[in-house]
């Protein structure tokens, strides 16, 4: 017969979600670190950003941005 809910057979164990505290603790590391380099970079007036601007538009890179994302789309259909 079943046991009863709510109480285990004598023999059994006990199952419980495994603790990943050290992931945990790894991943605030990891996305502290990220967020002081995307401050740093957000904040460093040696950066021109008007530089990045242009060169993240030219033809060339737009041009393999949108292949970029027709692949992503065909790969997808394509499954």
């Amino acid at each position: 017969p079943p046991p009863e809910p709510g109480k285990a057979p004598a023999g059994t164990l006990r199952i419980v979600p495994v603790r990943r505290t050290g992931q945990w603790i790894a991943a605030l590391v990891v996305l502290l670190l990220l967020a002081m380099a995307v401050n740093s970079l957000a904040r460093n007036k040696a950066f021109q950003w008007d530089v990045v601007a242009d060169y993240c538009t030219t033809s060339a890179v737009l041009r393999g941005l949108g292949l970029t994302l027709w692949l992503t789309a065909l790969v997808m259909v394509l499954g």
